[in-house]
């Protein structure tokens, strides 16, 4: 995460997942991966937050494999579309101090035997 500006109320996340090939019973597995993106802004005393998120920016989320039985080879090409773009909103009510009261506890016995 990189803040872009001085006040560090706006904030751009990039991120890169990769997945190694690898075999997995009779499944040999090619590598996966994506890039991720995100921006968020806090406004209003950071009372206000907008963010946008991106996944799957390129759309290369594929799980590919081959499977090899009988002689024969078989080779799959999977995308389950994890492609997505999401807009957040919240806004935080109320103070950010919480004021905490001292409490005495009833029993002075309770109390030492605690110490």
């Amino acid at each position: 995460m990189t803040s872009l500006n001085k006040k560090r109320n706006i904030i751009f996340n990039l991120g890169f997942y990769y997945e190694f090939p690898h075999i997995d019973g009779y499944n040999t597995i090619q590598a996966t991966y994506y890039v991720y993106s995100g921006i968020k802004m806090l406004l209003l005393k950071e009372k206000l937050i907008l963010s946008l998120t991106a996944n799957d920016l390129f759309r290369t989320d594929h799980a590919k494999s081959t499977v090899l039985s009988n002689n024969i080879r078989y080779t799959f090409d999977n995308y389950g579309d994890t492609q997505y773009l999401r807009l957040a909103v919240s806004y935080r009510f109320g103070n950010k101090l919480v004021r905490v009261e001292k409490r005495n506890v009833s029993n002075e016995d309770e109390r030492e035997r605690v110490r």
